[in-house]
């Protein structure tokens, strides 16, 4: 599952890679057209394409460093789950600042379950965990299903 994870993980920065070495390719024959042009205006118009182009590959490169990929939830959940086993872990509806997560799976006791609950609530500050209050109806071999609503950092 964590190499499923990773694996996602790498495919998902791939276009980002794809479109970074276009533009070196890009900006490298705009250097060497450079060397054969003694003209000012052009001079200049490329050193402004160049800072711009710094700017949005500068502006790329920190979206990609804060970006919350699905496969890393998933792992931070999975690390979280104790003695809880899990059993299927489902992304809902991502907005700007926050994922819908449905976790389905059993517990050994009722503080198992509580335990786990918390450790999903302190995974991000914000964080708000949802689950019938009819899991507690029994005290051992506890069946749940609790959706988590993850604040994205």
């Amino acid at each position: 599952l964590f190499s499923l994870a990773g694996l996602i993980g790498v495919v998902s920065l791939f276009p980002a890679y794809i479109s970074i070495y276009t533009e070196e390719h890009i900006q490298t024959k705009l250097g060497a057209t450079l060397k054969n042009d003694k003209e000012v205006a052009n001079t200049t118009k490329l050193q402004n394409e160049l800072q711009e182009d710094n700017r949005i590959i500068h502006t790329i490169a920190i979206g990609i460093a804060t970006t919350t990929y699905p496969s890393q939830l998933i792992e931070k959940i999975a690390a979280l789950r104790g003695q809880v086993r899990v059993n299927s872990i489902t992304l809902g509806d991502t907005a700007t600042t926050t994922v819908e997560i449905v976790v389905e799976g059993n517990s050994p006791t009722r503080e198992a379950l509580v335990t786990f609950e918390n450790r999903l609530r302190n995974l991000a500050v914000g964080n708000k965990v949802d689950f019938p209050i009819s899991s507690f109806a029994k005290s051992k071999d506890i069946p749940f299903s609790l959706k988590l609503t993850h604040i994205l950092q």
